[in-house]
């Protein structure tokens, strides 16, 4: 009975790569310079990658396995921005396996969980087998490279097993794989189902299966050491070669991959520009993203593989990144929360405003909404209640069951939130009865608000007298400001809440829409509860 394709634990007997080191003596080295020139021609044309097959993950991918000193902030936003993809309605829809698998694998470079990405185990969508095999050879070769890309316990083992079958099934006479399994053998595809084996050698009908691609992989080197695809000597084939072989424990310096003197590391290096990025084809004009990428990473597996370093899919060696959420300050009260940065409103009459960006990441963390569909209407005024509600909303209070006010019922909208906001001490009423919900709100009044809100959220607001009044004293009018409120005005000119540039204060009136969205979104990080963009 034959036995199935057991998954050797990459954690446990470690990493191919650092067996094999020695063999490497006498071929062309890849240097730390030869890395680092790629690496920041990558970083320099991708300030901030997004979900994509160019300048995305496999940006994101060959950065982090490649060692290149990023700033950590760098993975966090890709990190951000793909917990944002996976939490859209169509993401599980839209896409192929191929897909999903290349966002686990890029999550698992840089540390993270693809098990667990704000609750989501994105490995799940690739134990679909119909959905993952209709994709041909490459669904399953990159759902396996993304199972062993980190430390996963898969739900369904017998899964890996089906696509071990699947693949060895399609694999043509010659030794290679085409993508249908209906055309003749292509190198790049071939590759790819090798590095994906790499992990079930110990079974034998496996590595019979490969070696004999192996053995196609060397019969289709060209003279020069270089690949092709079509008929076109091209960068990315030589590339997944590259990879391949260092997956599986075959040295670059390896007679069969050696044509006249050039192996594969020094065919690649053909294609690469003064930038330090690389063309498609020998015959192209500039650096190809796609080739450059993916070079990036073949150089990372060789210089890897030279130096005794985990292989390139053997994620034990990741950067140590928290890609926790932030919580906010260490004295803040337990009953606030950090919000989540989920929706996509555009506002059309908010373009060129000043606090634009104020508002649009408010209503992005679903703290403001507009007044019509597409209007947010920034200079419209603002009622007391209103201005609770968001208060409430922005920090993400507990709920507080109360009845204090006359003029504030259990049918009224604002019920809720007016009655938590006053049982924390945020808001008062105008008197021991009366709350006035739609009386409008000023200023100084705001300033208040946000002023408790903030030492809610641990922020230290207390001011000497002297203080209070060096950060008042600039403005021309700054006598009005009401007693009961001047700390608290003060306070926030300090944070930058309120704005200082302006000659006057104007105390006493009418707060706008947009304002109370800048000090809104300055409290929340100021609170260290979003993050800034």
């Amino acid at each position: 009975e034959r036995k199935g394709y057991v998954r050797r634990s990459i954690f446990k007997v470690g990493c191919c790569a650092a067996i094999v080191a020695f063999t490497y003596c006498t071929a062309s080295a890849v240097s730390d310079e030869d890395i680092t020139k790629t690496a920041e021609f990558i970083y320099k044309n991708n300030p901030a990658p997004v979900f994509s097959s160019i300048g995305g993950e496999w940006t994101v991918f060959s950065l982090a396995r490649s060692g290149y000193e990023v700033d950590e902030d760098y993975y966090k936003e890709y990190y951000r921005k793909s917990e944002q993809l996976i939490k859209s309605d169509t993401f599980f829809i839209d896409h192929q396996a191929s897909d999903y698998a290349r966002l686990a694998i890029a999550l698992s470079a840089i540390g993270a969980d693809a098990e667990n990405i704000s609750g989501t185990n994105i490995l799940t969508v690739l134990t679909d087998h119909d959905e993952t095999i209709a994709q041909g050879v490459n669904g399953p070769v990159w759902a396996l490279i993304a199972f062993n890309s980190g430390e996963y316990d898969m739900a369904d083992s017998e899964i890996e097993n089906k696509y071990v079958e699947y693949i060895l099934s399609c694999q043509n006479d010659d030794g290679g794989w085409s993508i249908s399994g209906d055309e003749a053998s292509e190198v790049d595809i071939t590759a790819m189902a090798v590095s994906s084996l790499a992990q079930y050698k110990d079974d034998y009908d496996v590595d019979n299966s490969v070696e004999e691609a192996i053995s196609f992989l060397s019969t289709s080197q060209n003279d020069d050491g270089t690949y092709s695809s079509y008929g076109v000597k091209n960068a990315e084939s030589i590339s997944q070669v590259i990879v391949a072989l260092t997956e599986n424990n075959i040295s670059l310096s390896d007679e069969r991959f050696v044509k006249n003197g050039n192996s594969a590391t020094d065919a690649l290096m053909m294609f690469r520009n003064d930038d330090g990025g690389f063309r498609h084809t020998l015959t192209g004009s500039g650096s190809n993203m796609m080739a450059t990428e993916q070079a990036l990473y073949a150089l990372t597996a060789a210089w890897r593989a030279q130096t005794g370093r985990p292989s390139l899919f053997c994620m034990a060696d990741t950067p140590d990144i928290s890609f926790e959420k932030s919580i906010g300050l260490p004295d803040k009260i337990t009953a606030i929360h950090a919000r989540e940065r989920i929706y996509d409103t555009v506002f059309g009459d908010i373009s060129g405003y000043k606090y634009e960006n104020d508002i649009s990441e408010l209503a992005a963390y679903g703290v403001v909404n507009g007044r019509a569909d597409g209007v947010f209407a920034p200079e419209s005024s603002m009622t007391r209640a209103e201005f609770t509600a968001i208060i409430v909303n922005a920090l993400c209070l507990d709920k507080i069951e109360n009845d204090v006010f006359r003029d504030v019922t259990v049918s009224d909208w604002y019920f809720e939130s007016v009655n938590t906001a006053y049982s924390y001490t945020i808001v008062n009423g105008i008197d021991e009865e009366n709350f006035d919900p739609d009386g409008v709100i000023t200023r100084q009044e705001a300033a208040v608000m946000i002023a408790r809100a903030a030492g809610l959220c641990g922020i230290d607001t207390e001011l000497s007298s002297d203080a209070v009044r060096n950060a008042l004293a600039g403005f021309t009018d700054y006598r009005e400001i009401a007693d009961w409120a001047a700390d608290s005005m003060a306070f926030c000119v300090n944070n930058g809440i309120i704005d200082d540039s302006e000659i006057e204060i104007e105390a006493d009136a009418v707060i706008e829409r947009g304002e109370m969205a800048h000090m809104v979104y300055t409290l929340l990080i100021k609170a260290n509860l979003i993050e800034e963009l």
